[in-house]
């Protein structure tokens, strides 16, 4: 006597994921109406976020047949919507959020002081370099530093060109008043390593990196 054993495939199912995104202003990461970048995913099919919108519109008598958060957070009957919805799917949301300013400082260590220090690259991160002088960056643009402002401003034009031929700050070995100690040791940085800052950029050249 024997038994045959067969093997039953087990079925697949495809859970969808919907996404979405607020405050995108592209490479423009200075744009002072939107500060703060959101990129936000719910695990969700559509006939159970169909049924679960229409739902919530009649129990709060929304107008519309939309859920909108600029809408919603105007009132308090809106902002009750927006709590009840990240209650009831808080265990299917991934929700990512970016400083952009913050963003930018860090980004001014990956491509303006990492390529001076990429041969030992290791130690500085060991000690959180990077993090000091994305950190004091911020600072400094935070108290409204005006030197900081044009070091950020140069710093994007930097990424977007490539090429730091129209810049008039960044590479700048003209004295500046009242310029902070931590701000004139990050241009005298950017003086001294402009060769090496300048091949980082011309091996960007032709990719999507900016």
């Amino acid at each position: 006597m024997f038994t045959i054993k067969r093997r039953i495939p087990i079925k697949q199912t495809i859970q969808e994921i919907y996404c979405d995104e607020s405050g995108f202003t592209g490479n423009d990461i200075l744009d002072k109406e939107a500060t703060i970048f959101a990129y936000a995913s719910v695990a969700i099919n559509h006939e159970e976020a169909t049924e679960y919108v229409n739902n919530i519109i009649q129990k709060y008598k929304l107008q519309g047949g939309e859920l909108k958060g600029r809408n919603l957070l105007k009132y308090p009957k809106g902002q009750k919507v927006i709590a009840e919805i990240l209650i009831n799917f808080k265990d299917r949301i991934k929700v990512a959020v970016y400083h952009k300013k913050f963003n930018l400082a860090c980004k001014l260590y990956e491509y303006i002081f990492e390529p001076v220090l990429s041969e030992k690259n290791s130690l500085f991160y060991h000690i959180k370099f990077h993090r000091f002088i994305s950190n004091i960056l911020y600072v400094e643009f935070v108290c409204q530093s005006a030197d900081a402002e044009k070091i950020f401003s140069d710093f994007q034009k930097l990424m977007r060109s490539l090429e730091d031929t129209e810049l008039n700050y960044l590479f700048s070995s003209s004295k500046t008043p009242d310029i902070s100690p931590i701000l004139d040791g990050i241009k005298t940085f950017c003086i001294h390593h402009r060769d090496i800052i300048n091949q980082e950029l011309n091996s960007l050249q032709g990719t999507d990196i900016g």
